[in-house]
Formats: C-alpha cells, structure tokens, sequence
C-alpha cells in the first residue's frame, strides 16, 4: 500500500496547536487590559504602573519575537519600511480624527448639544457604566449606575401588594 504524499497527520496536529497557541498568546494583552480596567479603583498607584509597563513590555516582546520568527520562517523578501509607510499611517489617523470631530461636531448640531439624552437624563460621569434591567410587568425599568459601588433606584418598594 502507498503511503500518501503531503503532510503527516502528526505535523498538521503542531501546527494547529501552534495556531491555537498564537491565538491565546495574540488576545492575552486584550484579556489583561480587560482586567486592568476592570480593577482600576481597586489598584494602588504603584501597581497600575507596574501592570502599564509589564502589559507594554509584553506588548513590545511580541512584536520583537512574532517578528523574528517571521524573519527566520519566511522564504519572502522582506521589504524595508521607508518614510511613506509611516506617512501613509499618520494620514490614516489623521483621516479617522477628523471623522470622529465632524461626528461630534454633526452631534452637536442636529442635537444641540455635545452629551448624548443618556448621559444628560442619567446624569452619568466618565467611568461610569449603565446597566438596564427589565423586570416582568413594570412600564420603567429601574437604572443601575456602576461605580465604585451599585447604586440602585428602587421603582416600587412592594410591586406585589
């Protein structure tokens, strides 16, 4: 019997635990700028800083090692990055900064105002989330603003009386 050229079933099961290894190493810096945000008014300042720099160290560490292996992994040429690469970036942001001013500045025109009715009737400050829970025959469903701690409205004391 004739063994089947192309891959072995051994070296396509690398190198799918390789990707899926990639996947989990590419989305950890998501996962721990979630939980940084997530425990922001918990953290002392002396360990915000040294999460910010150990997050930008990984960051940075990724981009060096993803890179060099590229490098040795790659029968490509690689290209040189030359002044209109980074010119091509800075007018991409650029780009996108000016859509996001003239949405803000069309908001502010048709509304009247900068502050969207959510945040104006809510009275919501910055770092403050709103969280909306419908509960079974009520007209208004009650607000909860989070902050450091829930803060809670409470619509009817006894709804079943």
């Amino acid at each position: 019997m004739e063994k089947p050229s192309g891959r072995s079933s051994r070296r396509i099961f690398f190198n799918c635990l390789k990707t899926v290894a990639f996947l989990i190493w590419a989305t950890c810096p998501i996962l721990l700028l979630t939980l940084a945000i997530g425990m922001e008014y918990q953290t002392v300042i002396e360990m915000k800083w040294f999460i910010s720099i150990a997050i930008t160290g990984f960051i940075f560490f990724s981009i060096y090692w993803i890179w060099n292996y590229y490098k040795r992994h790659t029968t490509q040429t690689i290209q040189k990055i030359k002044i209109k690469d980074f010119g091509i970036a800075i007018g991409l942001f650029l780009l996108l900064r000016i859509v996001a001013v003239i949405g803000t500045l069309l908001n502010q025109y048709f509304t009247g105002n900068t502050m969207t009715i959510i945040v104006v009737k809510y009275q919501v400050e910055i770092g403050n989330h709103i969280f909306k829970i419908n509960a079974e025959d009520f007209e208004t469903a009650p607000i909860i603003i989070a902050s450091h701690g829930l803060k809670c409205e409470i619509v009817d004391e006894k709804p079943f009386d």
